[in-house]
């Protein structure tokens, strides 16, 4: 199909403007479908941080225990989908 847009000299018929429009739009494309996939890695990487009883009976306000606030990919995507939906994603 870019054979149409080009005459017998390899002369484009396509203007700056044209170039820059497609551009845009390819701009916008790659960033609705990436976007949701840095969302899901950036939150991979939260923990969650917890205090634990000290058991022992001493003196002291507990353990910090810092875990994962998910459990993998699946997990995140189905929190991120049921808590807040399509617009969660973006």
């Amino acid at each position: 199909e870019l054979h149409l847009y080009y005459d017998k000299d390899g002369k484009s018929d396509l203007g700056s403007t044209d170039f820059l429009v497609m551009g845009a739009m390819a701009k916008m494309m790659s960033s609705s479908t990436v976007y949701p996939m840095q969302l899901v890695r950036a939150r991979l990487f939260q923990t969650e941080k917890s205090i634990v009883a000290n058991t022992n009976g001493g003196i002291g306000t507990g353990n910090v225990v810092i875990q994962n606030k998910y459990y993998g990919i699946g997990d995140c995507v189905r929190r991120i989908w049921i808590r807040e939906g399509v617009n969660g994603f973006y």
